[in-house]
């Protein structure tokens, strides 16, 4: 068994301004590596198209559109700092939109903050609740928001889709250490299959790991894989409308990836609905509109399984650093 583990769960920051603000992308890409460095992360590359900037960060991604950014980090990075950071060029007037979000974490005791700490920094900054969605000794998810109103549009709508225990042969297709160099072809349908007619630019991790970013017009998609023995882990985000059936495109994701269990987070306005998908079943199921203008929905599933023999831990765990996973 491999004694290598990185924390692939991640953090999430999603900002908007107003029309008062300065375009975030004429903040500069120097600027943008700053912010980045304040959460303890770097920035790999930059894929830039007409509407938006996005970068492929040693820890997962950073998407920057005018009036919009969102940045997903994971590893030990501290996010918190690099929404300080970011405050300094946006005023807080100006900001009309905000949440965080913090998934539960394998090894949540070698994090540099907890959600409570993360939570009450950001209320000194952008005053807002914070809520829990799932029980404490299940999955669940961590949000904090801006107590503001902020009016979602109907198309404006995310879907993050959150798995655990991947297929190992799928899972080999991002390890330098089982053949992921040989697997390139396998790889790359594999993402157009889930990002069909999207600019990508990727990065294979050494010696294990993977991230995509891929924009379409004015939506995003996000690929991040830690594919390590113990505790793989994967994650899908896109802003691209699923309509009145979220379900089909989660499908779509599952059928590359075959998890153990997954989670899916849905930011909408409540008119959809989600059906659970043939083998899985649903332990959770949490919703709740919010202030700032959307309904939340956390939904997650497991795949029942027999009587299991248990999983031997190394007890000399390496923990990988950015950059190494």
């Amino acid at each position: 068994m491999s004694n290598r583990f990185f924390e692939g769960t991640e953090k999430k920051v999603e900002l908007v301004v107003s029309g008062r603000s300065p375009d975030l992308r004429g903040l500069g890409e120097q600027r943008w590596h700053e912010i980045v460095e304040a959460a303890q992360a770097t920035v790999l590359s930059r894929l830039r198209t007409e509407s938006c900037d996005a970068y492929l960060l040693s820890e997962s991604s950073l998407f920057v559109f005018e009036r919009k950014m969102l940045m997903i980090t994971c590893g030990r990075t501290r996010l918190v700092d690099a929404v300080a950071a970011l405050l300094q060029d946006v005023s807080l007037e100006d900001v009309r939109f905000f949440i965080f979000e913090r998934k539960n974490e394998a090894f949540p005791h070698r994090q540099p903050t907890s959600f409570y700490e993360d939570a009450r920094a950001l209320n000194a900054l952008l005053p807002g609740k914070a809520f829990q969605f799932g029980d404490e000794d299940e999955h669940h998810l961590y949000l904090y928001h801006l107590d503001r109103p902020f009016e979602g549009q109907p198309e404006d709508v995310t879907m993050e889709i959150l798995m655990y225990g991947l297929d190992r042969d799928v899972a080999g297709m991002f390890d330098l250490q089982t053949g992921a160099s040989t697997m390139a072809r396998a790889r790359s349908e594999a993402m157009q299959r889930i990002l069909p007619g999207y600019a990508v630019e990727e990065h294979l991790f050494e010696p294990s790991g993977y991230s995509l970013n891929g924009v379409r017009g004015t939506h995003y998609g996000t690929v991040h894989v830690t594919p390590q023995e113990h505790g793989s882990y994967a994650s899908f985000e896109t802003n691209h409308p699923f309509g009145d059936d979220p379900a089909s495109v989660c499908n779509e994701v599952l059928d590359v990836f075959r998890p153990r269990a997954f989670d899916v987070v849905l930011f909408d306005q409540g008119t959809s609905s989600f059906v659970s998908p043939p083998g899985y079943e649903i332990r959770s199921n949490v919703t709740q509109r919010i202030e700032c203008g959307y309904q939340v929905r956390f939904l997650s599933h497991f795949r029942p399984r027999g009587e299991q023999p248990p999983r031997r831990i190394p007890l000399a765990m390496e923990t990988l650093e950015r950059g190494s996973r």
